[in-house]
């Protein structure tokens, strides 16, 4: 699909069809299914490409532990993915000489190649740029959700302190990736419980809101779509998304939430992306999981667009290779449902 039609969908401008990303699958489902996950993805092409800066260079499988560029020390998740267990700010007495001396360089030689590769190799394809941690999944690895959560009454103004250094960091982040010609950035941060918010929308509009106007801001003025992927319940915060302007909202748990309200109130003032749930992929049959596909895009979609058909999350090695086929069969097959 042309970049232009995948920009048509997101701003609702009547696009041949609905653009489909496939390819959202953990590193240790491809290590589990090998060619085949491969042969997979190689017949279902993705309509636009989504690439991501790591701070995290060495990392790999075979490491249940490592140290990134920030400092943070990660462990690896039986599953998939891994969660920061230590940092240097597990102390906040060790706040302003990280300040000087802990963040990552973001003029390392090579960092962004990737991405500039990416874009040149595919000039009619939408790319979008992440690096996948933001103020709050940041905060969560330097101190640990518990200690977080207390330092929301405890140590705000450290908490403040911080999280505008790692803003003036991210809008530096974000000017490369336009400098590198993406076509959008997402960001992303997982605001929600399996219930709630993680912590009230009083402390969401006090401490991220502000940070997040300025990050949405200037992608914007780089002529870019600010997205962001988010886990868990957080339709208390959703007014306030649409309100900073963000074109396109990933919800990695959208069915949570009263969805058909959201989507109602909202249809015309945001691009949803996503709407394929991951949580209970590993449990259905394939039948069920057309049905599911076939309920999001009457759910999300419309002749006018406002709608890119995703799985809601990576696709964890649970999940059987024959429900990864059904799915991505199932979105082909309804991507071109309003055409």
């Amino acid at each position: 699909m042309d970049k232009n039609e995948v920009i048509k969908a997101i701003e609702r401008r009547n696009p041949q069809r609905l653009p489909c990303l496939y390819g959202w699958m953990a590193a240790e489902t491809m290590a589990k299914y090998k060619d085949a996950a491969k042969d997979l993805l190689q017949a279902y092409q993705d309509d636009l490409i989504l690439e991501a800066i790591s701070f995290s260079p060495s990392a790999n499988l075979t490491q249940t532990e490592w140290r990134d560029e920030w400092g943070i020390t990660w462990r690896r998740s039986p599953a998939a993915g891994a969660m920061g267990v230590n940092s240097e700010l597990r102390d906040w007495n060790a706040l302003n000489h990280y300040l000087k001396e802990g963040f990552p360089d973001l003029d390392l030689q090579g960092r962004f190649d990737h991405i500039t590769e990416t874009v040149a190799k595919n000039p009619n394809t939408y790319v979008i740029a992440t690096w996948w941690l933001c103020q709050l999944e940041m905060f969560r690895a330097f101190r640990g959700t518990e200690n977080f959560l207390m330092d929301l009454y405890l140590h705000q103004r450290e908490l403040m302190t911080l999280g505008e250094a790692l803003t003036d960091f991210f809008i530096r982040l974000i000017r490369k990736l336009a400098k590198c010609g993406a076509d959008g950035v997402m960001l992303s941060d997982d605001f929600g419980t399996q219930h709630s918010l993680l912590f009230s929308p009083k402390h969401w509009r006090q401490l991220f809101k502000p940070w997040y106007k300025r990050m949405i801001r200037e992608i914007h003025y780089h002529g870019m779509h600010a997205l962001l992927h988010t886990c868990g319940y957080i339709e208390d915060i959703i007014p306030d998304f649409v309100e900073l302007g963000l074109d396109v909202l990933h919800l990695g748990n959208p069915y949570l939430m009263d969805i058909e309200k959201i989507v109602n109130n909202f249809k015309e003032d945001i691009c949803f992306f996503g709407g394929c749930d991951v949580q209970s992929l590993s449990k259905k049959k394939p039948e069920e999981i057309r049905r599911d596909v076939e309920r999001a895009v009457k759910l999300f979609g419309s002749k006018e667009g406002g709608f890119i058909l995703a799985p809601t999350n990576s696709i964890t090695p649970d999940v059987s290779l024959e429900n990864i086929e059904a799915l991505f069969r199932a979105m082909k097959k309804y991507s071109s449902f309003y055409s």
